[in-house]
């Protein structure tokens, strides 16, 4: 209960708090197979490009499974790499693969109200030399995950995933 009372009052009040705010526990399983990480997160709709031969599910630390995650959303828009780069300045790194969909599987209704992005993982497309990245969202109330470019500008209804280092 105390659970779903702390998500109602997240999703409605996200606009006005701050990225600070937007902190939580995150239990990643390193034994987890992508198929594992893809059925716990009951998604509706998953972009052809995501799957485990272009983002594998492999975490950044297999050596610890509880890890602190943060919603970092900057005001102004801001490219893959430069969010990368604020991210690492205020100590975080960007959510691997394995950390989005451990994230999207253990807080299924924010993704339908914020979008969010992993930059720790990327795949170059194979129509474009640009490289994609994995994207938690909603369409029409159902929860997906599809690709983007790691360099488009995102504004701030676009929130980045990051791992405390």
């Amino acid at each position: 209960m105390k659970r779903i009372v702390f998500l109602s009052f997240l999703l409605l009040s996200a606009s006005a708090l701050s990225a600070q705010d937007l902190i939580f526990p995150l239990r990643v399983d390193p034994s987890k197979s992508y198929n594992d990480l893809i059925t716990a997160g009951y998604y509706d709709q998953i972009d052809p490009e995501i799957n485990s031969q272009n983002f594998p599910v492999q975490s950044a630390d297999t050596t610890k499974n509880l890890v602190v995650a943060k919603l970092f959303r900057f005001e102004d828009p801001i490219s893959g790499p430069s969010a990368v780069k604020k991210i690492k300045q205020a100590g975080y790194r960007p959510a691997t693969m394995a950390e989005l969909l451990t994230f999207g599987a253990t807080y299924p209704e924010i993704q339908k109200f914020l979008p969010i992005v992993a930059l720790g993982t990327t795949c170059p497309d194979k129509k474009l030399p640009a490289d994609l990245v994995p994207i938690l969202g909603s369409d029409n109330n159902e929860r997906i995950i599809y690709t983007d470019w790691f360099e488009t500008s995102r504004d701030q209804s676009y929130y980045f995933l990051g791992i405390k280092k």
